[in-house]
């Protein structure tokens, strides 16, 4: 067997502005009505309590934005050192876990990435 190659990997906490917009399109009613299979907006919720009763179904997304955006940057920016924290712990704990099985495969890699950091409590 041949030397493997071990791809370089860069791993960051997801930009707060995508992270809005992404929030802010799990509690458009017109998402929500056609993805039943996850209950989107009650994690939202959950992680975001300040934001329930917010949101009309009449809303547009961007007047959800407008008003996902003030709530959910305050609170990333109180909550930064606790989530940089967990972020690290995160990381290096999945990667010792499943590194190698990582390298298997760009799909199985993107998937692990996709996973680890998506918005849902750990």
């Amino acid at each position: 067997m041949g030397n493997k190659m071990v791809p370089h990997i860069t791993v960051k906490m997801i930009d707060p502005l995508l992270n809005v917009s992404f929030i802010a399109r799990f509690l458009d009613p017109e998402f929500l009505a056609k993805n039943k299979s996850r209950p989107f907006s009650e994690g939202v919720y959950e992680l975001f309590p300040t934001l329930r009763g917010k949101i009309e179904d009449t809303m547009t997304r961007n007047e959800i934005y407008n008003i996902v955006e003030p709530i959910v940057l305050r609170e990333l920016s109180l909550r930064h050192e606790e989530l940089n924290q967990r972020f690290m712990r995160s990381t290096i704990s999945y990667f010792m876990k499943n590194g190698s099985r990582c390298m298997d495969s760009q799909k199985v890699l993107s998937r692990c990435i996709r996973k680890l950091y998506g918005f849902w409590k750990n």
